[in-house]
């Protein structure tokens, strides 16, 4: 019984004890002038690493020697972020958001880096669009130029794998009216058993 009577009583003292820290930290914790005090703090520790960020102290060549190199890359992703073409940015970054779920302009730079001969030489809306029209006369038996075709006495020539489309254009007058001759060729190959 005097067991049950030590226990009992140790346990009515821890509970007076977390009801008196309770009662106190309810009631003098979050006065006005205690959360100044934090918001001060968490504005100072905010402010120094900033300031830690924008003009660090060093403590050894290798360090500066290392910020710099950081800081050169860093100028470098921005340079080429900046100067990147519009289209170029909104390929690269779609395919990056596909991939991840989400993007940095590091992340983009460092794609665009790895692939840029693909990049570079993805046809542009317009072109995509020309193509389209093109494609659909064709399909109707009307001869067109090629996209991105000269106007004037030139020729164009589109060149396709294994088989060739040419089409060619030129000026010509009849009747007194100047008119645009367009004409489309077909090459197959036949393999030879």
């Amino acid at each position: 019984m005097k067991t049950s009577n030590v226990v009992s009583m140790v346990i009515s003292i821890i509970a007076v004890a977390l009801a008196a820290v309770l009662y106190f930290g309810f009631h003098y914790g979050d006065t006005p002038q205690n959360k100044c005090v934090t918001k001060a703090y968490v504005d100072s520790v905010t402010t120094e690493n900033v300031q830690n960020m924008v003009n660090p102290i060093f403590s050894s060549v290798d360090e500066v020697m290392g910020f710099r190199t950081v800081a050169l890359e860093a100028e470098s992703i921005d340079q080429e972020f900046n100067l990147m073409a519009d289209e170029v940015l909104k390929n690269v970054a779609a395919v990056c958001i596909k991939r991840e779920g989400h993007v940095s302009k590091r992340a983009i730079i460092y794609e665009y880096r790895a692939n840029r001969a693909v990049y570079d030489n993805l046809p542009t809306p317009k072109e995509i669009e020309q193509l389209a029209k093109t494609n659909d006369t064709t399909a109707q038996g009307q001869s067109t130029t090629a996209p991105g075709s000269t106007e004037g006495n030139h020729a164009t020539t589109v060149n396709k794998p294994a088989d060739q489309i040419e089409y060619n254009q030129h000026d010509t007058t009849i009747g007194g009216k100047q008119y645009k001759v367009h004409k489309r060729t077909e090459v197959t190959y036949d393999e030879k058993h």
